[in-house]
């Protein structure tokens, strides 16, 4: 995770930008490709996205490390409307497309410059962005002691059967946090902020 992240952070444009935040917080790739300004509080480091928007049908606020957060600040500096990760003018979102088709370029650079394709170690197939759940969940479960609860509510999963999700009202939202600001803390190992020159984001995708 910290070498792809590394690779990523080298590459210019919004798809870049857009990928690298949905890493950060583990989100559905539709969600971080959809997220409006409007979402978010960035004084309370929290990015909530609406139940509509959501596949449970249910509100989820996300906390927000501070390498989330620099994404965001990135995002500002060429803001054109509504949404963060824009497509066109920025009266549009980012496809979905946008970022799978960002890693299979990622991938032909790695082939020419005779460097492995970033794959799935257990299967062999090349990285998609919703994988990137999976390796947050995976890394949670074998690298961590958060609990399970923690780790599920962070991918904004349904926890446990109907009654003992009648019981449970709390988001466990400093818990998460925490959860995010190490898995942050995890991708970006391999960083230094002090020496760190990110790759600018143009308008091209």
């Amino acid at each position: 995770m910290p070498a792809f992240l590394i690779d990523l952070r080298a590459r210019e444009g919004i798809a870049a930008a857009a990928l690298e935040f949905q890493i950060l917080t583990a989100s559905r790739p539709g969600n971080a490709l959809a997220a409006r300004w409007s979402e978010f509080d960035r004084d309370a480091a929290v990015w909530t996205i609406a139940g509509e928007s959501m596949k449970g049908g249910k509100a989820h606020k996300v906390p927000l490390s501070t390498a989330a957060l620099a994404v965001l600040a990135r995002m500002e500096k060429i803001r054109a409307g509504e949404f963060v990760f824009f497509a066109g003018d920025g009266d549009k979102p980012l496809s979905d497309a946008a970022t799978g088709a960002l890693i299979d370029r990622m991938n032909a650079a790695n082939v020419k410059a005779g460097r492995a394709k970033w794959s799935d170690p257990q299967t062999g197939k090349p990285v998609v962005p919703h994988g990137f759940r999976s390796t947050f969940r995976t890394w949670a479960g074998d690298k961590t002691s958060f609990q399970r609860e923690v780790v599920e509510k962070a991918l904004a999963h349904l926890v446990g059967d109907e009654t003992e999700r009648a019981y449970d009202r709390g988001d466990l939202f400093e818990k998460r946090k925490a959860l995010m600001d190490a898995w942050a803390a995890f991708a970006t190992r391999e960083h230094s902020a002090d020496v760190l020159a990110f790759a600018p984001i143009a308008t091209a995708n």
